[in-house]
């Protein structure tokens, strides 16, 4: 979450700026601390540069960790299961302003649940009285734990603003880590380059659904086996969406891979072994064809409920 000093084009190509190189060096790796650094000294070596307050954080959904780092910016909050709101303040100066300055980076464990509201200094600067419009962020915040995040998001702007007319831009990010008890779901293009996230997202929803150690890889392989067949057979070289469905039901893990296509199980020689690859790893694997596409259900029976 950014926002930068300024109005209009020269702002907007500001951020754009910054957005590419954060993506950049993330994919390298590198921290949030880290990331705000050298954001920092690019800045102060353009003539002229932006200033900006800026605040990255690196969530792994599965693990639970996050990690932060902030410069200049109104503090995050992390909104508990049970209701209690914990700010995170920033860890720096804004960033742009001095070539040397320090943006150190902290980890939490966030529990299943946990919701991050983040935003711009637009919103609680409406009608300059910045600890009144705290407050009633925190308690908005606090009070409407249990709406989706879209909701959250229009009901803390209308809550906080309360018809004060605002100058400055205002955004709003909300970010909910789902229950433990909460089902997979979630879509992605139909691509091979992208079935290595299917294989992780089932690979930790398998684990902490209380797959025994023993047997988690079979679900990957057998997840793994019917999501390839759609990205080779569904869309028949087009474009198209796998999604994918998992959850506990009565003792069992089902997960469901469907597809908008018109996938058949290949005849080719020295194909069509991944049907029998998923009944030799899966407890149970049915397949139901049809004109909006095909639905693949595999089942694991499991011997007790996830801790």
């Amino acid at each position: 979450m950014g926002d930068v000093a300024g109005h209009g084009v020269p702002a907007a190509a500001a951020m754009g700026q910054v957005l590419h190189i954060v993506r950049a060096y993330a994919l390298e790796g590198r921290g949030p601390g880290e990331t705000l650094g050298i954001i920092n000294r690019f800045l102060c070596h353009l003539p002229e540069g932006p200033q900006l307050s800026l605040w990255l954080a690196i969530v792994d959904p599965y693990a639970g960790t996050f990690a932060y780092s902030g410069g200049g910016h109104p503090p995050v909050l992390l909104v508990a299961p049970d209701g209690s709101v914990d700010p995170l303040p920033c860890t720096g100066p804004p960033v742009g302003l001095m070539p040397g300055s320090a943006y150190p980076q902290r980890e939490r464990v966030l529990a299943p649940g946990t919701r991050v509201i983040a935003y711009t200094d637009g919103l609680i600067e409406a009608g300059r009285d910045i600890m009144t419009n705290e407050r009633r962020l925190h308690e908005i915040s606090r009070a409407g734990r249990t709406a989706g995040p879209a909701l959250a998001a229009e009901t803390i702007a209308r809550g906080v603003l309360g018809g004060h007319t605002h100058e400055d831009d205002v955004a709003i990010l909300v970010f909910d880590l789902l229950r433990h008890d909460a089902p997979l779901a979630f879509g992605v293009p139909a691509v091979p380059e992208l079935l290595h996230r299917v294989r992780r997202a089932v690979r930790a929803y398998a684990v902490r659904a209380g797959v025994p150690p023993e047997r988690v890889e079979e679900v990957v392989f057998a997840v793994g086996e019917a999501s390839l067949n759609t990205v080779e057979h569904a869309y028949r070289g087009g474009t198209g969406l796998l999604r994918l469905r998992a959850e506990r039901q009565n003792g069992r893990l089902v997960v469901r891979v469907l597809d908008e296509g018109s996938w058949h199980e290949p005849v080719d020689r020295g194909r069509g072994r991944g049907m029998r690859l998923m009944r030799q790893f899966a407890d149970d694997v049915q397949v139901e064809t049809g004109r909006e596409g095909t639905v693949v259900t595999l089942s694991w029976t499991l011997a007790a409920p996830a801790e």
